[in-house]
């Protein structure tokens, strides 16, 4: 009788409840043979989860580790003439960490392509992330079928990610969209991308976004309090005092400023759980991009 109960127990367990997005076994997005017209997997998949991840990218492994890396498939795709493609999908531990990892390595040349969440687009390669997931369809080669079967592949793995997951909210308080480029981090490595501070992490952020508008670049920090965020921006200002890369420190009400020996003007500023950083040579524009974060963070919290 037992038995007969484990039995049906177990059967309820298996078929009764939904499978989400993070449950597919991650070599279930990709293309079959046959399944994309004209190009099928030249061999078997490549499948690495932890710290194995540094037989795929050995020197990246850190960045993705940093935003949050659960696993990834490799695989090539080859057509009639032998052209090739290569498929990488990495699934990641959230939608946010997914978003990091595609925001850091975008590139300046692509156009926008509409796929997934959010998507690019050049001669060599098609990237986008949606959900959990960051999907990297690349070739060596230019060519017609070469162009039409990367387009083909990605489709077909958006097509298998039901979730479309969403950018983490703090991106939404960058100012306008006038940036050159955006970038969601969650620790020194990918701040370092942006703008190098220090090696060590001396701001204690639990997330970031960073925008680079041309003449200056802007980050917003987020802070689990008020409290945190003025402790941890007024530490940071401590730090950077004792650096010789940094001179004429100056506090003020509401955090510090300082100047790099790149003739760049560092502006922190404290407002609710965030702290606020311009980069630039023209202070003058500081006080309406501050305004403009300070209205949007505003606007959140009164919704």
């Amino acid at each position: 009788m037992k038995c007969l109960l484990l039995f049906v127990f177990l059967t309820f367990s298996l078929f009764s409840f939904p499978v989400s997005a993070s449950d597919y076994d991650i070599n279930r997005l990709l293309p079959d043979e046959n399944e994309v017209e004209g190009w099928n997997p030249s061999g078997a998949p490549e499948n690495y989860e932890g710290d194995d991840l540094f037989f795929l990218i050995n020197g990246g492994a850190d960045l993705y580790y940093e935003y949050g890396f659960r696993e990834v498939v490799a695989e090539h795709y080859i057509d009639s003439e032998n052209n090739m493609i290569r498929v990488e999908i990495y699934r990641m531990t959230d939608p946010g960490a997914a978003y990091g990892v595609y925001s850091v390595s975008a590139s300046a040349d692509a156009d926008v392509y509409m796929i997934g969440y959010k998507g690019e687009i050049t001669d060599y390669h098609i990237r986008f992330f949606k959900d959990d997931y960051y999907v990297l369809v690349s070739a060596l080669d230019r060519g017609e079928n070469i162009d039409s079967g990367m387009k083909s592949i990605a489709g077909y793995i958006d097509g298998q990610i039901p979730e479309k997951g969403a950018k983490p909210s703090i991106v939404n308080y960058l100012p306008d969209e006038n940036f050159i480029s955006a970038r969601y981090v969650r620790g020194n490595l990918g701040l370092i991308n942006v703008y190098y501070f220090s090696h060590e992490d001396i701001f204690g952020y639990s997330e970031a976004v960073t925008a680079d508008y041309g003449d200056f670049k802007l980050i917003i920090m987020a802070y689990e309090s008020e409290e945190k965020s003025r402790n941890l921006i007024g530490r940071a200002g401590e730090r950077m005092k004792e650096m010789d890369r940094f001179s004429g420190y100056q506090e003020h009400d509401t955090g510090f400023s300082i100047k790099d020996n790149q003739d760049n003007n560092l502006y922190f500023s404290v407002f609710d759980m965030y702290g606020i950083v311009f980069i630039g040579s023209d202070l003058t524009l500081q006080p309406e991009m501050f305004e403009m974060v300070e209205d949007s963070i505003r606007g959140v919290n009164l919704q």
